[in-house]
Order: C-alpha cells, then structure tokens, then sequence
C-alpha cells in the first residue's frame, strides 16, 4: 500500500507541475498577443537594451514609433528608452489607462556613454480610446 501512495503521489506530482508549467506558458503566451496587439495599434515596435547605470546593469525598453503614428504623435522618437516604466508597465499603461494623461520618463541618446539624470525628457500624452 506504501508503494501505490508513493506512485500516486508522484504522478500528482508530475501532473501538479505540469499544469503549473502549461498555464505559466499559455499566460506568457497571452501576454506576447497582448503586446503585439498594441505595437499595431500605437504604431511602434519595442526591444530590450541593457546598461551599466549607477553601477547596475539594468534592462530598458527602447521605443521605435513608425512615421505619423500614435507613439509618434504622442512625442516619441526613434531609440526613446523608457526609463519611468518597466516593459510590463508599459504595456499595462497603454493597454489600461485609455482615455487618460500619462507621463512617461525617457532617454535620449546612447545609454552606454551618455547617461546623465538631467537629460532626461517626460512625455505627457493622452492615451486614446
């Protein structure tokens, strides 16, 4: 009778973490749909940089607005690195806030060599319906 709780609670197991893994994977998959959806509708694609920033390498989001689109409107140029915002955040502003003001914080320029606090720029736009 040992043996068979033993198997059962294996296989319980097994299954536990595999469901655990297929939900994970479905809702980063979610996710990623999430994220494209928006790039369309604000007319911008999106890629990690990483810098060395006050002795800690940290990961940014690097705006790339296409000509005459909404991020473009809105103030953002090509290579904005948001600094105010994580990636996640971001998204969940656009995709969350409509109809609102919000202000974002970016970069201008190459992080790795010209990083200053003081050239940073905010962007305040309204986040459309």
């Amino acid at each position: 009778m040992s043996r068979n709780l033993q198997l059962g609670a294996i296989v319980a197991t097994l299954v536990l973490v595999f469901g655990v893994w297929l939900v994970t994977k479905n809702a980063a998959s979610l996710q990623q749909e999430i994220y494209v959806k928006l790039e369309k509708k604000f007319s911008f694609t999106s890629s990690m940089v990483s810098a060395q920033i006050e002795n800690q390498r940290k990961e940014f989001l690097k705006i790339d607005p296409i000509d005459n689109g909404l991020i473009f409107e809105a103030g953002f140029r090509n290579g904005d690195i948001i600094i105010s915002h994580t990636k996640p955040a971001f998204y969940a502003l656009l995709y969350k806030k409509k109809g609102k003001t919000e202000t974002i914080e970016i970069f201008r320029g190459n992080l790795d060599s010209s990083f200053n606090r003081n050239s940073l720029k905010k962007i305040t736009f309204e986040i459309p319906n």
